[in-house]
């Protein structure tokens, strides 16, 4: 090799060290954002279906060998693929104490992302959709959608897994400008209050259709106006911010 050549590699090489080191540079200032700011967390992850969120947790940088088993398991609620705690736990390599924990410190924020807190009876009532034992569950437990489990990377402890799907977060949507940013919103659309036969009889068709998870998206279920959007609706799950959500007026 002549040193010209030799010179060359070496710049090559350098040029590469330089651009990953910008690289790691530009995740961290993108992450540490979405840490900071709940709100362009909402942003940023309304970007992201279920069905994206499937492909980031199957990223270039997770391991496929130990991903995709895994998401190939995942259960099956009314039409709505979903994680047990001890799932996500396997999947992370964390404990599921601490995927518990991180569900009821976040959860408010996770229900957007279509996070599900159901009681053994609610459980027991879908046995025979979701293939889960409820006599060995507690009193409540979560289900996790895609874009939950892709969300829980933000606030696990930082085992390699985490970090991958942090990775692949960052390279599937770069930032924003915060001055271009459109913060996400939800109007709210008052509702009428039906029965509760109507309710069941809504609640039928919703899982007949495989949309009833997703229920929590539109607004409160003693609504008729919840169910008619929410059986109407054609996009992808979880819907957008701005669709608007049902609000029955209480107040008389």
């Amino acid at each position: 090799m002549t040193q010209f050549s030799q010179k060359v590699n070496d710049l090559n090489a350098a040029k590469a060290t330089a651009d990953k080191e910008q690289s790691n540079h530009t995740t961290t200032k993108v992450l540490n954002r979405l840490f900071l700011d709940s709100r362009l967390r909402v942003t940023y992850f309304d970007q992201i279906t279920h069905s994206t969120a499937i492909d980031i947790l199957l990223g270039d940088e997770t391991n496929h060998k130990t991903a995709e088993p895994l998401v190939d398991n995942l259960l099956s609620y009314y039409g709505c693929k979903v994680a047990t705690t001890a799932w996500v736990a396997s999947f992370y390599g964390v404990s599921e104490e601490q995927v518990i924990r991180a569900c009821k410190y976040w959860g408010h924020e996770l229900q957007g992302d279509g996070l599900l807190l159901l009681t053994r009876d609610d459980v027991r009532r879908a046995s025979a959709e979701v293939d889960l034992a409820y006599e060995n569950i507690p009193n409540t437990t979560y289900l996790l959608p895609p874009r939950a489990i892709a969300k829980m990377a933000l606030v696990l402890p930082a085992a390699s897994v985490v970090q991958a799907v942090l990775r692949s977060l960052n390279d599937e949507f770069p930032m924003i400008e915060a001055a271009t940013l459109k913060l996400p919103h939800n109007d709210i659309v008052r509702g009428t209050r039906i029965s509760p036969a109507q309710i069941s009889r809504y609640t039928a068709q919703a899982k007949i259709v495989g949309k009833y998870a997703y229920v929590q998206h539109f607004g409160d279920r003693v609504s008729k106006q919840t169910w008619e959007r929410l059986l109407n609706y054609q996009g992808a799950f979880p819907p957008p911010c701005g669709i608007g959500v049902v609000k029955v007026d209480d107040s008389f």
